[in-house]
C-alpha cells in the first residue's frame, strides 16, 4: 500500500493547491481529551492507542517543513487546549503553529478569523477532526474549505493520509517554503498592530519603527526558481492572474525583458522574497505580483515608486480581474492608473508626487545591477 502511494506521488505532476492545514486537538493530534484526561494523559507515542496520532503529527511535521501552514483549533479553554503542547507532551511543539486557537465559539469562527488574519483565500485551508458534526459546521458556513474526517481506526490511515498528501503536494520545495511557517509567524507578531489600518488609523509612525529594510534584485539572469513559483501560486495581489512557465520566463528575457524581485526584512526577522515584477522588452509590466503575508507594510507603493524611477514615467501593464485579486483591484483605483479592458498606463509623475515619500519607510537597497 505504501508503495503504491510512493509510485502515484512520482508519476503525478500535479501540484496541491491548499497552504494551510487546520487540524483538531482532542482524538486527532493525539488520543484523549486533554480537558479530562490532563496533559499526561493524553496518548500521541509511537505505542499502543497513541501510534496513530503519533503518525499524523509526523506527517504534519513533514508539511511543515516543507512550507505547509500549521494551525489547530479546539473547542476548549486556550490554556487546557495549548498544555500537551506546549508542556512537551506532543512531537509538535507550539512554533510548528502559526496559531492554537480554542474558545467555545463555532470553529469556523476561528477558521474564518484565520483566513482573514492570514489574507488567503478559504480554497486554501483544509480542516481535519474526528466529529462529523464539527465537519458538518464547518462545511456548512465556510463551503470553500476543504473538509476531511480523522480516522477512528488504524487500517484507515494510510488512505486518509494520502488524501491530504494530494492537497498539499508540491514538486519542487524552496528554502523559502521551509521558512514560511516563521515567516508567517513574525508577520502574525505585528497583525493585530496593522489591522488598524482597515479601520483608517495611519500607520506611517508604526511602519517607520519596523526599521523595513527592502532588497531589490535583478534576477534577468541566474537563479530564477523562487520568483517563477511566486508568480504561479500568488492570487490576491496579482495583476492579472497570469501563469508563467520557466521557458516562457526565458524566452521574454532572452528578448530583452527584465525580471525583478524584492526581499523584505524588518526589525522582527526576514520575510523572505516577497514581490516579483516582469517586464518585457518594451518596459510593459507582464507580471507584478506580491506575497499576502506583507500586506499593508506599503510594499507596492514603494517598488511602484522604485520602478517608475528605473523605467520611465509612462508604465504600460497587462491586468485582468479575477475572482481573487480584490487587494491589487483596490491598489490600482489610485487615480494615476489608467486601465481600459486589459490595457492599462501609471502616470508616473502623479504616482510620485502622492506616494514618493512611501520609499522612506525603507531602507532600500538593489542587487545585481550594473552600476552607471
Amino acid at each position: 500500500e505504501v508503495a503504491e502511494t510512493v509510485i502515484k506521488l512520482c508519476v503525478s505532476g500535479t501540484d496541491g493547491s491548499a497552504k494551510v492545514l487546520v487540524t483538531d486537538l482532542d482524538n486527532v493530534l493525539w488520543a484523549g481529551l486533554a480537558a479530562e484526561d490532563g496533559p499526561d494523559g493524553i496518548k500521541c507515542s509511537s505505542e499502543g492507542i497513541g501510534f496513530r496520532h503519533f503518525v499524523y503529527q509526523s506527517f504534519l511535521a513533514r508539511l511543515k517543513a516543507n512550507g505547509v501552514l500549521l494551525a489547530a483549533v479546539s473547542r476548549n479553554d486556550l490554556e487546557v487546549a495549548r498544555a500537551p503542547i506546549t508542556t512537551g507532551k506532543t512531537l509538535l511543539s507550539e512554533n510548528d503553529f502559526i496559531e492554537i486557537l480554542a474558545s467555545y465559539d463555532a470553529k469556523s469562527a476561528h477558521i474564518r478569523r484565520l483566513t482573514e488574519s492570514l489574507n488567503l483565500g478559504m480554497d486554501a485551508f483544509v480542516f481535519v477532526d474526528d466529529n462529523p458534526i464539527e465537519l458538518a459546521e464547518v462545511g456548512s458556513a465556510l463551503p470553500a474549505i476543504t473538509c476531511r474526517q480523522f480516522p477512528s481506526q488504524d487500517d484507515k490511515l494510510a488512505q486518509f493520509l494520502n488524501d491530504l498528501n494530494a492537497l498539499f503536494a508540491r514538486s519542487t520545495i524552496s528554502e523559502e517554503d521551509r521558512q514560511r511557517t516563521e515567516m508567517y509567524r513574525r508577520r502574525q507578531t505585528v497583525a493585530a498592530q496593522t489591522s488598524l489600518g482597515k479601520e483608517g488609523t495611519d500607520l506611517t509612525d508604526f511602519l517607520a519603527n519596523l526599521q523595513m529594510e527592502l532588497v531589490i534584485q535583478d534576477r534577468s539572469s541566474g537563479d530564477r526558481e523562487r520568483a517563477v513559483q511566486l508568480i504561479n501560486k500568488t492570487n490576491q495581489f496579482n495583476l492579472n492572474g497570469r501563469r508563467v512557465t520557466d521557458d516562457e520566463v526565458s524566452r521574454i528575457l532572452s528578448a530583452g525583458g527584465k525580471l525583478y524581485t524584492a526581499k523584505l526584512t524588518d526589525r522582527t526577522g526576514s520575510h523572505g522574497e516577497i514581490l516579483v515584477c516582469l517586464v518585457d522588452e518594451h518596459n510593459k509590466i507582464l507580471s507584478f505580483v506580491l506575497s499576502c503575508r506583507v500586506f499593508q507594510r506599503r510594499v507596492e507603493h514603494a517598488f511602484t515608486c522604485w520602478i517608475v524611477r528605473r523605467l520611465g514615467n509612462n508604465l504600460a501593464f497587462t491586468y485582468r480581474a479575477t475572482e481573487r485579486n480584490t487587494p491589487i483591484r483596490d491598489f490600482l483605483k489610485d487615480p494615476a492608473f489608467k486601465i481600459q479592458g486589459e490595457e492599462g498606463r501609471l502616470d508616473g509623475d502623479s504616482f510620485q508626487r502622492d506616494h514618493g515619500k512611501t520609499l522612506e519607510l525603507f531602507r532600500l537597497q538593489e542587487v545585481g545591477f550594473e552600476r552607471t
